[in-house]
């Protein structure tokens, strides 16, 4: 199963605090993962081959899932500050380590005037059943993130 995701979004900030924003630990834990959501670990090497390693906790907010973690590990494949950002990354792991999805990750900037818009690309190479949950929320997700990612700039 292959599945794409693309998120098109403009922010009233400068191009360079945008793309800071996906590569500063204390800044990504006040906006990734979806709402109900926060970040006990955030781990980022913001160049090529650095790794990423961000810890998603469900809050009470989420009901029955309050309490979960939800681990993505990966690495950087290619920076160019301050326009482009790629990483590949893993997610929903089994107990040996076993990623049950794979995906490309991309970030492109491009400032226009006094804004910047952003455009967020996933791309799924690799997902088994056992995160059929996770795929089903992805666009939910992420939406959610790049909302609060707005509330950063303002």
């Amino acid at each position: 199963m292959k599945k794409e995701l693309t998120i098109v979004k403009t922010y009233h900030a400068s191009i360079d605090k945008v793309f800071e924003a996906w590569l500063t630990p204390q800044i990504i834990t006040q906006w990734w993962g979806p709402n109900g959501v926060t970040i006990p670990i955030c781990e980022i090497d913001p160049k090529e081959n650095g790794k990423i390693y961000i810890v998603m906790l469900a809050g009470k907010e989420l009901g029955y899932l309050a309490g979960q973690e939800w681990p993505m590990k990966g690495h950087f494949t290619k920076i160019t500050r301050p326009t482009f950002i790629e990483w590949k990354g893993g997610a929903v792991y089994d107990e040996d380590g076993t990623p049950n999805i794979e995906s490309t990750n991309t970030v492109t900037l491009e400032n226009i005037n006094t804004i910047t818009k952003m455009t967020f690309h996933i791309e799924v190479t690799k997902v088994t059943t056992k995160a059929n949950d996770a795929i089903n929320g992805m666009s939910e997700g992420w939406n959610q993130s790049l909302n609060k990612l707005e509330n950063i700039f303002r």
